[in-house]
């Protein structure tokens, strides 16, 4: 398999550490062939850490129209927007700690 380590680590951090989730997920992921991050982002429903990292830069220099324009795109490729809430907090937690 070829694969980015950006991928792993999503699939890690998705897993929440699980390896028999992340062998799972990477099973599934696997079907696309390459495992990138946007392949993860797709088949799984979540976003990419340079989504989660755009959209929190628009929410501090508080561009409420780019939040919504990135919200929308999230849910147009098939983004989880409750997941997608879930890991902006995790992303926070794990940044401002």
């Amino acid at each position: 398999l070829t694969y980015t380590p950006e991928s792993l680590q999503l699939i890690a951090k998705v897993s929440e550490w699980c390896v028999r989730d992340a062998i799972k997920y990477l099973d599934q992921v696997s079907v696309f062939g390459e495992i990138t991050e946007e392949h993860v982002s797709k088949f799984l429903g979540i976003a990419s850490d340079a989504l989660i990292e755009e959209m929190i830069s628009a929410i501090r220099s508080e561009n409420f129209e780019q939040v919504v324009v990135s919200v929308t795109s999230c849910a147009e490729k098939g983004i989880d927007l409750h997941n997608l809430a879930k890991q902006m907090i995790l992303y926070l937690d794990s940044h401002l700690l």
